[in-house]
């Protein structure tokens, strides 16, 4: 069916014209758009909220929003990871000694990594939330 045929029956509809009318369109046509306009007409039946369809889309981005920045926080950790991994490779093979007290500085200073990760997985959490309230 043709966009100017929608149209041309969407203004008989709308002026209140039968399908009985001689027009050049199809009688399911006519009968398809009969039962929308009024489906339209009836109003809602159903139980739903009127703001259904916002609080399904505002759960689905929420979920959405926190599933791509745990990601993208999971990939940042992963990478500064493979970093110190790097790095005490490289200082191994250059000087072992140099190697070993990287470790070892990084083992004392373990718990202030850990909360440096952890903040870090937080902040993007709440951000997630934000997202969706603003």
């Amino acid at each position: 069916m043709k966009e100017s045929d929608d149209h041309r029956i969407q203004e008989m509809f709308e002026k209140g014209i039968n399908n009985d009318s001689p027009q050049s369109f199809e009688n399911n046509d006519l009968l398809i758009y009969k039962q929308l306009f009024q489906a339209l007409n009836s109003g809602q039946e159903s139980g739903l909220p009127q703001n259904f369809a916002a609080k399904v889309t505002n759960k689905v981005q929420r979920e959405t929003y926190r599933k791509q920045d745990m990601w993208f926080a999971l990939t940042i950790i992963l990478i500064f990871g493979v970093t110190f991994g790097a790095a005490y490779l490289v200082l191994t093979l250059i000087n072992p000694n140099s190697g070993r007290e990287f470790y070892e500085v990084n083992i004392r200073f373990k718990y202030v990594i850990l909360l440096g990760v952890l903040t870090f997985l937080a902040v993007f959490y709440d951000k997630g939330k934000s997202k969706v309230l603003s």
